[in-house]
């Protein structure tokens, strides 16, 4: 059920995020990484947790947290960077 509803608020994202000819492209790469995520992920977390443990579980969340939150951080920076470069400068008339 989750996925489901995570699956259409990302679409929903995407599409009004893209111009409208470009939809269909940014629809399918979505999908296929969606996908791709769902096969790569079950078999990422049984290695990671076959090397190091059950134990270490909270610390391997943990990490992608930060990593996820520091890629986060870094969109968010270049995107505010080229939202200020694209904006005409104000001067003040003499």
């Amino acid at each position: 059920m989750l996925t489901v509803l995570t699956r259409t608020c990302l679409s929903s994202l995407f599409s009004s995020a893209v111009p409208v000819a470009d939809s269909g492209t940014a629809l399918s790469v979505l999908d296929v990484c969606q996908s791709a995520v769902g096969v790569v992920a079950p078999l990422y977390g049984g290695f990671l947790l076959s090397r190091l443990g059950v134990q270490a579980q909270p610390a391997i969340a943990a990490g992608h947290y930060a990593l996820l939150l520091g890629l986060s951080a870094a969109v968010i920076a270049r995107n505010a960077r080229s939202a200020r470069g694209a904006q005409p400068s104000k001067q003040k008339a003499a």
